[in-house]
Formats: structure tokens, sequence, C-alpha cells
């Protein structure tokens, strides 16, 4: 069975409600968000982000790196997130970085990097939205972000 270990990167910039660093990545959806529920009833959703970046600075029209990312949300961002975005969509996202390194199957060491959102939108230079204000029946974000870890 594979072996995980979690780490988190650049912890003395920019503070988040753990310790880390925030980011903030544009890119595109490479599967729809699955959401599900945690075992003291917490929605969570994942999705992948594929993010390109020039191979030479500022030289956008040239080759492009990519790097994946696999995106948790929590809470009724979770929930929203599953609703609204498909594969393909290109959106920004901001939360915690986190690597989490694990053992292959033929033996390798391999990491899979993950962000932790925060907050997430459509990326308006290529997309429109229509923002629909949803009327708060929980309780407010600050306190469902107290218990959201507990149930990933």
């Amino acid at each position: 069975m594979p072996t995980k270990q979690t780490t988190k990167t650049n912890e003395k910039e920019a503070p988040r409600r753990s310790g880390s660093a925030a980011v903030a990545k544009v890119g595109n959806l490479t599967r729809d968000p699955e959401l599900r529920f945690g075992e003291k009833g917490t929605a969570f959703t994942s999705f992948g982000l594929a993010v390109n970046k020039p191979k030479v600075p500022g030289d956008w029209r040239g080759e492009k790196e990519t790097t994946f990312y696999d995106v948790v949300c929590f809470g009724t961002l979770a929930e929203h997130a599953a609703e609204c975005l498909t594969k393909g969509a290109r959106v920004i996202v901001t939360g915690r970085p986190e690597v989490e390194t694990y053992t292959a199957k033929d033996g390798t060491q391999k990491e899979r990097k993950r962000i932790l959102a925060d907050a997430l939108g459509p990326e308006l230079r290529w997309d429109t939205a229509i923002v629909q204000r949803v009327t708060r029946t929980k309780p407010e974000a600050s306190e469902e972000a107290e218990d959201q870890e507990e149930d990933f």
C-alpha cells in the first residue's frame, strides 16, 4: 500500500489559517468536481487543475510547461463548485498549498501537489458568469472552516 507524507510549502509567507502561504493559480479543470461528504457530514469536493506557464518568461505564444494540482474545497464552497464547474472550465483558485509524497507501486518516490481552496471563481477573460447570491442557512464560513479539515 502506498505511504503518504504531506508537507506544507513556504510557511513563512502570507500566513493563513494553518500558517502556510496563500497561492493563487489560474488554470483549467482536468476533471469534473466530485462532491462527497465526510464522516461528520461536511461536504468536500476535489478536482484536477492544469496550470500553464511559458518555458521562456513572457513568451505566451511559445512552448508551455504544465503543472497539475489536485484542488480540494470544503463546505458551501465545495457544494457550489460541484454545482457550477465542469471539466475544461477556466478558474482562479486561491488557497493553501501542500505537497504529498508517496511511494508508487514501482517503488519510486512521487509527489502530488494539492491546493486546499479558500476561494475560487471563473476566469472572466475567457468566460462570462452570472453571479447569484446565496442566502446563508448554515454556519458562517469561519465556523465551517474549523470543522472542515477534520472530515477530510
